[in-house]
């Protein structure tokens, strides 16, 4: 089949698994259209309909049936059940139904032992001593019915009644009940009290990562809070909602997702009416992040900015932290390497082993995470070959050791960037795939389409051109379709690599192209030296094969050719500080050179940018390096 993921979650949902309901209901969605075969194939061809109201009649009168047999005080007593939920508590239903706790019990045993109604969990105690026994239902559907049974006005009168007795069980605190009170208050039309309690089940889920229950929680009290009355109290309800549905988007749908910006755009007007600063700091990344990630580099550089000048009217060390590691990031995307890594280090003396609860709180990830990721890359880009793999480790220890799965992902990938960098493709497929296994397993969007051309790009090189070439691309349509154009440059790198390694020599040449044409588009700069040098090995290769189009052109029209395009290569590096770039730059230059036979030209280049390492010599850069040299005469000593 071609089912989609969603197909197999619904239906688990509403048959959790029975064989006999999970056929019925198959047999159910094909005679609607929902379902069918084509061609030997079962594709989903319509919408899914609501389960929840629309069954099949085949498990309606199944369940409907068994309901039949009981008698109407237990009937009574499982509607009120069902109304708790799928699990419920028998203290809790017997206070609600003004039962003595004794006799509700009895029932219960009997509704297990007899009809197989409902299943005994286990035992546990109240905040204020209440001691209850906690059951579940059978199967879902039997709540389903249960519920649906219900009046209007009944399901109102039940649902404060159940809440109102949770809570005083719970001495008013909400504890792990804060969802299941949003939703009792909900169904009892008190949206102020639903919203309060969806809103403090959010941050909850939030808290331990669970992004995908957050933003559904935060969305749904959000809806609740339009029926609400303004006031102060309902605008730092909303600002925490809107916190947790932006960072929790960021995740799931990635940083540049629309309602991304939606909800960090609003957090902000909110949190600035109530001049609250600290609240500031995550709301400010989001936004920052947001822009960024879409490729709008002026307006996140600009953010950046604010970001600073906020945070020096602060001084606190949580937002500094934030406010530097956005403008390393943003500077180094903008070509200014030098001052990249200096607000990358800024960051990390102000980031506090200490306080990684508090930062996990406050920015929904770690941020020691974030900035050593960017300073090994960003040293890298230096020529500081063993700093940048001290950095390497310092996020991956941070990244594995920390409860929000985003770090770790985020950590695994950057350390695949590294190598892919450094050109070592066996631990690039390592770390890459261990980026894209976290990400699979906890729902995580962006990291994970920006590992996949990463990951492709050492498949490519390690030998599977086809392969590894169909990641990349289906890495750059899903970043497109996210509305993701920052990494669009990167991506096409690895693309036009991979292309040329197959002998693509045309597509590769015009995935570069394409790419120098969207660094122009957004200002973006820090992926031009790769990309004209990558063009310049396609031009190089057309016109040893006689192809006819070894031109390649800049966005003007012009044409440029391979010791142009190498050329445009080694002068931008060199006015980036992109040391490892211009070595690489260089040796692509330099066989130009001698292949003209301008072998003298050639040395000179080389030498000058090879003597500035001293470090990594056993990085294949600087072998390609060594072994040029070595093939035209230079000694080590005169190197």
């Amino acid at each position: 089949s071609s089912f989609p993921l969603e197909l197999a979650r619904l239906v688990h949902a509403r048959t959790e698994g029975n064989p006999l309901f999970v056929a019925d209901l198959a047999d159910y969605l094909k005679s609607k259209g929902v379902i069918r075969e084509v061609d030997g194939k079962w594709t989903m061809e319509g919408s899914l309909p609501d389960l929840e109201r629309d069954l099949p009649e085949s498990m309606r009168s199944m369940v409907q049936r068994k309901i039949g047999q009981l008698s109407e005080s237990d009937n009574q007593l499982l509607v009120a059940a069902s109304v708790q939920g799928y699990n419920f508590d028998s203290a809790v239903i017997a206070k609600a139904l003004g039962e003595e706790p004794a006799d509700v019990e009895e029932r219960l045993v009997e509704l297990e032992r007899v009809y197989t109604f409902v299943h005994r969990r286990d035992e546990h105690e109240f905040p204020d001593g209440t001691l209850t026994t906690r059951y579940h239902f059978v199967h879902v559907l039997y709540q389903n019915v249960l519920y649906a049974s219900l009046s209007v006005s009944r399901r109102v009168q039940l649902s404060r009644a159940v809440a109102e007795t949770i809570l005083e069980m719970q001495k008013g605190s909400a504890g792990p009940f804060a969802a299941e009170l949003g939703f009792l208050f909900e169904s009892a039309r008190d949206a102020d009290r639903a919203s309060h309690y969806f809103s403090v089940a959010a941050r909850a889920a939030a808290k331990v990562f669970a992004n995908q229950e957050a933003s559904m929680l935060a969305r749904r009290g959000l809806s609740l809070l339009a029926k609400v009355e303004e006031s102060e109290d309902r605008k730092r309800r909303e600002l925490a909602l809107q916190s947790v549905v932006g960072t929790s988007l960021a995740a799931t749908q990635g940083y540049a997702a629309p309602d991304v910006l939606v909800a960090m755009a609003r957090a902000r007007v909110l949190a600035e009416e109530l001049g609250l600063q600290p609240e500031l700091a995550p709301i400010i990344w989001g936004l920052f992040a947001y822009y960024l990630v879409s490729g709008d580099i002026p307006e996140a550089r600009a953010i950046a900015d604010q970001y600073i000048r906020w945070a020096n009217q602060t001084d606190d060390p949580l937002m500094y932290i934030g406010a530097h590691i956005a403008n390393g990031i943003s500077l180094m995307y903008t070509g200014d390497v030098k001052n990249a890594v200096h607000h990358l280090e800024k960051a990390a003396s102000h980031y506090d082993l200490e306080k990684r609860p508090v930062y996990h709180a406050m920015y929904r990830m770690d941020p020691g995470v974030f900035l050593h990721s960017e300073r090994a890359r960003t040293l890298w880009i230096m020529g500081d070959m063993d700093g940048a793999l001290e950095a390497r480790d310092k996020a991956l220890e941070l990244g594995n050791d920390s409860p929000d799965p985003r770090s770790a992902a985020f950590a695994n990938l950057f350390a695949g960037v590294l190598h892919q960098l450094r050109r070592e493709v066996d631990k690039c497929l390592e770390y890459t795939a261990k980026s894209i296994a976290i990400c699979d397993e906890h729902g995580i969007a962006q990291e994970r389409v920006w590992a996949m051309a990463v990951h492709g790009w050492a498949v490519a090189l390690s030998g599977k051109p086809d392969e590894g070439i169909r990641e990349i691309e289906a890495s750059i349509n899903i970043q497109r379709s996210r509305h993701a154009e920052l990494n669009l440059t990167f991506a096409l790198r690895q693309l036009a690599e991979a292309l040329n390694f197959r002998g693509s020599y045309i597509a590769g040449r015009d995935a570069a192209r394409e790419g120098l044409k969207i660094s122009e588009r957004h200002g973006e700069v820090a992926s031009k030296v790769e990309l004209y040098r990558i063009m310049g090995e396609s031009a190089r290769m057309l016109a040893k094969t006689g192809e006819v189009e070894a031109a390649t052109h800049t966005r003007s029209g012009s044409t440029l050719s391979p010791e142009a395009c190498f050329r445009a290569a080694v002068d931008l590096a060199r006015k980036q500080g992109a040391k490892s770039f211009e070595l690489r730059s260089s040796v692509a230059l330099a066989r130009e050179r001698v292949e003209r036979g301008e072998e003298a030209d050639a040395i000179e280049i080389l030498k000058k940018i090879r003597g500035q390492f001293t470090q990594g010599f056993d990085t294949p850069d600087l072998r390609d390096a060594d072994d040029f040299l070595r093939s035209v005469g230079v000694s080590k000593n005169h190197r």
